[in-house]
């Protein structure tokens, strides 16, 4: 939901001229509603598995992106 909030008010601020971060009954809605949230740790590739990508991935098919990893693109 914030993400939602703030693309709202960037476009209301850049389209409107309307301020809603003055919004505190919004604000106090968004933080009761993202109590129970628990974020999502992203996983990490090891260099084990860019490793083995790079080696058994067939070339035919994963040319480009085998290159991008090796130059850091």
């Amino acid at each position: 939901m914030w993400t939602k909030y703030s693309t709202l008010r960037a476009t209301l601020k850049l389209h409107e001229n309307a301020d809603i971060s003055q919004y505190g009954r919004l604000i106090a809605f968004l933080k009761n509603g993202s109590k129970n949230h628990k974020p999502k740790k992203a996983k990490v590739l090891e260099r084990e598995h860019i490793q083995q990508f790079l080696v058994e991935a067939p070339n035919t098919k994963f040319s480009m992106m085998k290159v991008a990893l090796l130059f850091g693109v």
